[in-house]
């Protein structure tokens, strides 16, 4: 297998343990205790360890293959490259150590011997391209036999040498993993990996689908770094590829936007982060691809509000990627409870100046081991579950990474599982939220409420053509990334506004003329300009004292360019009437275009004819009351001529009866004259 190293940044998968509860996890003293042990190990290395007689190295062995854990009665069957002269007297030899109680042994200079095993040179196999295969036995039990008795399970440190009679020519150092008798009865050790897939520095797609498609039983938790998106997009083979080799295996990534949900949650913008949400899962959904609805990485702090954004958003647990060492635990909210679990590397410090300073040739198969040899260590006394891989800082070599997970396809004393289970153990401490976040939207919080306003107005006005809402939308996550500075953001949203606003303009009114209705009820045209490419959706409404018009505060549709709407007025009364129009948004809250018509009404309106009717029936009434009482009036005797005058004691002038008895002076004439001394006036 073919070493190679991915140097990267952030991107970069690397060597990362992350301990949940657990209490061996270095501090500060510990690692400078560590670096000064190592340092004096490389000394006494230097000075008791001479290479060749003339103290000279006369070759290099190097540790090519070994297998990761050996039975209690098993053997380490080890692959090595020795690079120097064929001599006939090269000794291989193996010296197995004390086991190892804590993990600084790891890095320290063994002492006591246990045994070893030697062998002609010359009588080791080798492979087909010329490496040596040597084999050290191992048994559990008293035997007089060549194997080595290894009473007690646990980390051996081995050494092994090449030498003739003048002494040492090279030597390495590895572990040997001795698994327990009753190694099927006993907890194994949980480990967590998770590789970290980036289109830039660190694990490439090809190189995931290699490791992917070699261990397809194993829960391997991918998590797809910033930009992948773009190339999986680009590349539809690729990620057809992809996505069979990942199975039903979990994959996680944050947001194609660079947010901080806590710098969000605390300007009151948590819409953004789910808009965020929701378009980054269809944009991996449509290839395919569903991000775990539950796991979230971050690489910023949380603080409370943030906790509450993350529990309603769905999420239960984060996978922290925060450069700075925080809090990790579990914290409930409102809305859920959240597991914050880590992958940091402050235990990867330690192991990486371990690399650095180890015995020997520090090749890559070394190093991989060296770090099962540590685990195993850590095993004896913890078996909280490890979080291994993932994004980092640190150099990773691929190789490395392939040994890890191979050992865990194997089983032996470790586990493979996936990091909801992982994140069991850290359930049980509490997690202390950061007061603050970090970043800072306090500067831009105002315009941003203001702009996302703007463009939900937009959303109603806009119909189809022009700016989408949700390409500005994404014009506006772009605008609070973490990736741009203050400036930059304070720029981005204004320029989103302006833009609003200029699309907001599209919509124009003539000047009104001046209208004279000749009738009382007409239709009048109202011209609209619509200056934008597509639909646009307006509510219109008209204004005056004495005209009423039908389609007031009516939402109408307006195609592209010159369109004319008839609009049905009333005159209610006559005259001149200022009839203003005002075109709106459809919600009614930002005015786009307003004009004024001067109306002048020479027709008689209807509420004319009613008090004209009305006047008409006073005076007819008027009339026929007079001219009944001018008749009366000519008939009365006061008003008649004295031809007309009846004589005196004549009775027609009281209009009254007279009673001859009471009146003897007047007498009846006649039957006739007695029927009509009764007169009425």
């Amino acid at each position: 297998m073919n070493t190679r190293t991915i140097n990267g940044h952030r991107n970069s998968l690397a060597w990362n343990l992350a301990l949940p509860g657990s209490t061996h996890r270095p501090s500060f003293n510990r690692i400078v205790t560590l670096m000064a042990v190592l340092v004096t190990q490389l000394f006494a290395i230097l000075l008791v360890w001479p290479f060749g007689a003339a103290g000279a190295q006369v070759g290099s062995l190097e540790l090519v293959h070994q297998t990761p854990f050996v039975a209690a009665d098993g053997e380490l069957e080890t692959e090595l490259r020795w690079t120097g002269a064929s001599m006939e007297d090269l000794t291989l030899s193996a010296i197995v150590w004390a086991p190892i109680s804590e993990e600084p042994g790891i890095y320290l200079e063994p002492s006591e011997v246990r045994n070893q095993i030697s062998a002609d040179i010359n009588s080791i196999p080798r492979t087909p391209n010329g490496n040596l295969q040597f084999t050290i036995p191992i048994r559990s039990f008293q035997a007089d036999d060549e194997r080595i008795w290894l009473q007690e399970s646990g980390v051996y440190p081995v050494t092994i040498e090449v030498r003739n009679d003048s002494g040492v020519l090279a030597r390495l150092r590895t572990n040997l993993i001795r698994l327990p008798t009753d190694i099927a009865e006993i907890p194994l050790f949980p480990i967590s990996p998770v590789i970290s897939v980036s289109s830039a520095d660190g694990l490439g797609l090809n190189e995931a689908i290699q490791l992917l498609e070699a261990h397809p039983t194993l829960p391997l938790t991918v998590l797809l770094e910033d930009g992948l998106l773009a190339q999986l997009q680009s590349d539809p083979v690729l990620t057809a590829t992809f996505a069979a080799a990942l199975g039903d295996r979990t994959i996680v990534a944050g947001t194609q936007q660079n947010l901080d949900p806590s710098a969000l949650a605390e300007i009151g913008q948590p819409e953004f982060y789910h808009q965020a949400l929701a378009e980054t899962r269809q944009s991996y959904s449509d290839l395919g691809l569903h991000l775990d609805r539950q796991i979230i990485p971050l690489e910023t702090g949380i603080t409370e509000a943030g906790v509450e954004l993350l529990t309603t958003s769905g999420f239960s647990i984060v996978i922290d990627l925060h450069t700075s060492i925080g809090s990790r635990g579990s914290i409930s909210s409102d809305s859920g409870s959240l597991t914050v679990v880590r992958i940091d590397d402050e235990d990867n410090t330690g192991l990486i100046i371990g690399s650095s300073l180890s015995q020997g040739s520090s090749g890559v198969v070394q190093r991989a081991h060296r770090l099962l040899a540590l685990l195993a260590v850590r095993y004896q006394t913890d078996r909280s579950p490890v979080i291994l891989g993932g994004g980092g800082i640190r150099t990773l070599d691929l190789q490395a990474f392939e040994i890890i997970l191979e050992a865990l396809d194997r089983g032996g004393m470790m586990e493979a599982i996936s990091i909801d289970r992982a994140s069991l153990n850290s359930r049980t401490l509490p997690f202390r939220p950061q007061e603050n976040p970090d970043q800072n939207l306090g500067t831009i919080a105002e315009p941003l409420s203001a702009v996302q306003e703007l463009l939900d107005v937009y959303s109603g006005f806009r119909v189809a053509g022009g700016p989408s809402p949700e390409g500005i939308q994404l014009r506006l996550l772009e605008g609070v990334s973490r990736d741009l500075n203050p400036t930059a953001r304070a720029n981005a949203i204004e320029a989103v506004a302006a833009d609003l606003n200029d699309e907001f303009a599209v919509i124009s009114l003539p000047e009104g003329p001046a209208i004279t209705l000749a009738a009382r009820t007409t239709a009048i045209p109202l011209t609209i300009t619509n200056n934008s490419s597509g639909v646009r959706k307006i509510r219109i409404r008209f204004e005056s004292d004495r005209i009423r018009v039908a389609e007031h505060d009516q939402e109408i549709l307006v195609e592209p360019g010159v369109s004319q709407l008839d609009i049905n007025i009333e005159a209610q009364s006559l005259g001149v009437s200022s009839l203003l129009v005002t075109v709106l948004t459809p919600d009614g809250s930002r005015q786009l275009a307003t004009t004024r018509f001067e109306i002048r009404s020479t027709a008689i309106p209807g509420l004319g004819y009613a008090l004209t009717g009305t006047a008409l029936v006073f005076l007819v009434i008027w009339w026929f009351r007079s001219i009944s009482r001018s008749r009366a009036l000519k008939k009365h005797p006061a008003n008649a001529s004295e031809d007309d005058r009846p004589e005196r004691g004549s009775t027609e002038s009281t209009g009254l009866s007279v009673d001859p008895a009471t009146n003897p002076s007047v007498e009846p004439t006649s039957d006739k004259d007695k029927a009509d001394t009764t007169l009425s006036s």
